[in-house]
This record gives C-alpha cells, sequence and structure tokens, in this order.
C-alpha cells in the first residue's frame, strides 16, 4: 500500500513538473513577440526614428522641387530660345526690306527708276516743254566702199530750239510718237539713279540689237529714234538692195528735279555699225555710226 501510494505521488509530481513546464515555454513563446513589437515605443528611439523620418521626407521633397526647377528651367530656356529665335526672324525682316523706299532713291530698283525715267521723259511731250535740241551724228569708226558724198549723211550737227507750247512728237525721241519712252528691264542693261541735292541724276544704258524696228517693235526703238530698213532706203538716193545695221552702245541719260519731276537736262545716243549693198555702188560698210541728241534749257 505504501509503494502505490508512493508511486502515485511521483506521478503527480511528474505531471505537475511538465505542467510548469508548458506554462513557462508558452510565456517565453509570448513575451517574444511583445518585446518585439513593444521596442521600437521607446521614448529615445521614438524621437530618433521621427527625425530620420522627417529627414528622409525633406531630402525627397527637395530632390522633388529640384527636379521641377530643372525641368522649369529647360522649359524657360526653350522658350527663350523660340522667342529669340523669333526675334531673329523679326529682325532680319526688318532689315531686308525692300530697296525702293521714297527716302533713298539711290537703291531703287531697275523697274523702278524705268518707271521714274519713262513717266519724266513721256511728260516732255504730253506738257510740250520747249527746250534746245543739239544732234550730231558722226562715224566713228572705220568706212569700206563708201563714197565721200554718201559720208556727208552721216556727219552732222544741228541745233535747234522748240518753243514751249509747240507739237515735238516728231522731234523728241522716240520721234513720231506721243510718247517718248516704255522701256522695259529686259529692254536695257542698266540703269542707275544718283540723288545730288534735289536733282535725281539717271544713267540708262541698253545692249546689242540687230536691225532694231521703230517703237515698241525694239528695244531701241522704245525710246529711240532709230534708223530702220526704210528709212536707210529713203536716205540713200540711188537705191539700196540691203541692209544691215547692229546697234550698240546706246545710253540715256536725264537730269530730273524731283521736287516737280521735270526733266532738266536729256541726252540720248546710240551707235550702228551698218553693212549694205547698193544698188549702183555696191557692198559698203560703216562702223559706229553714233547718234547724239542733247536736251537743254528746258522750259516748263
Amino acid at each position: 500500500m505504501k509503494k502505490l501510494l508512493a508511486l502515485l505521488m511521483s506521478g503527480v509530481m511528474l505531471v505537475s513538473f511538465a505542467a510548469c513546464s508548458s506554462n513557462n515555454d508558452e510565456e517565453e513563446t509570448t513575451t517574444e513577440p511583445e518585446i518585439t513589437t513593444v521596442a521600437p515605443v521607446d521614448a529615445e528611439n521614438e524621437d530618433v526614428t521621427e527625425e530620420a523620418i522627417e529627414g528622409e521626407v525633406t531630402e525627397a521633397e527637395e530632390e522633388t522641387e529640384a527636379a521641377t526647377d530643372t525641368e522649369g528651367e529647360e522649359s524657360t530656356d526653350k522658350e527663350s530660345e523660340v522667342t529669340t529665335e523669333k526675334k531673329e526672324e523679326v529682325t532680319e525682316k526688318v532689315t531686308k526690306k525692300p530697296a525702293d523706299t521714297a527716302k533713298d532713291p539711290s537703291k531703287w530698283s531697275t523697274e523702278k527708276i524705268l518707271e521714274y525715267s519713262n513717266t519724266a521723259l513721256n511728260k516732255v511731250k504730253s506738257s510740250k516743254a520747249g527746250y534746245t535740241k543739239n544732234a550730231v551724228m558722226e562715224i566713228k569708226g572705220d568706212v569700206s566702199g563708201l563714197p565721200e558724198v554718201l559720208k556727208k549723211i552721216f556727219q552732222t550737227n544741228k541745233t535747234t530750239t522748240m518753243a514751249k507750247g509747240s507739237d515735238n512728237t516728231n522731234d523728241f525721241p522716240a520721234a513720231g510718237f506721243t510718247w517718248s519712252s516704255c522701256l522695259r528691264p529686259q529692254d536695257i542693261n542698266k540703269a542707275t539713279l544718283t540723288v545730288n541735292g534735289s536733282t535725281y541724276d539717271i544713267m540708262i544704258k541698253l545692249g546689242t540689237e540687230k536691225n532694231p524696228g521703230k517703237g515698241t517693235a525694239s528695244s531701241y526703238g522704245r525710246a529711240m529714234s532709230v534708223i530702220d530698213a526704210e528709212e536707210a532706203a529713203n536716205m540713200i538716193p540711188f537705191g539700196i538692195n540691203s541692209v544691215n545695221m547692229n546697234y550698240h552702245d546706246g545710253y540715256i541719260h536725264i537730269k530730273v528735279d524731283s521736287t516737280t519731276g521735270r526733266i532738266m537736262y536729256a541726252q540720248l545716243s546710240a551707235a550702228a555699225d551698218a553693212k549694205a549693198n547698193l544698188a549702183i555702188i555696191g557692198d559698203v560698210q560703216a562702223d559706229s555710226i553714233t547718234s547724239t541728241e542733247t536736251f537743254t534749257n528746258f522750259v516748263w
């Protein structure tokens, strides 16, 4: 009986000991997660953690603002570049204004000079201005087969006076027309204008043209009193079978009062190389038969 009771008491103690061990294990297991959870809430650790977090947030914000500022600067720089380019384009356009301005006639285009010159020359006829005219014709080049009697036809020097109000249709170039000039840019080689006080000094140079016709039939005829084949035949008393004339070195020099648009001086000149077959004499040639008409003493 004592032995049985001793065995029972030993069993109870073992069970109790096992239970205690189990409870201790559970308490240790439970305590570890609690310690892990509570540790960050320590007063000192809490302050450090908040400062670190605030520092990280501040740095992130600064980086964001820096990125924004950089993008803004890049955007501003691009807008500035576009604005600068537009300003340069506008400046370039302003700089490259057309030269044809009333403030600087010396920079007028050929078209403008011709327009102005044609108007001034035509006004001589439409207004029936008076003037003094000196007409000179001479042979400046070689002559072949041309008799002395015919040379005199091409060697003249004559001065006449046209009174104001007289009909100068046949006297002022282009002779025979109610207008004086209708030159176009394609009719000339060059046109220049020089300003001398209130005077516009204009020089128009023509090129080379073979057998020019009268009037608008040719470039020379648009401003000159040219000699065509028919007129040449009428000049030769004993007939002409054929003639070829090559005009060159033509020019028109006029001086215009810019305040009135009236011509004060005009000189028109042209040279011609002529080859002809005359009815009796045969082939003849005369180079640089030059005709120059100078108009002065205009009366308006």
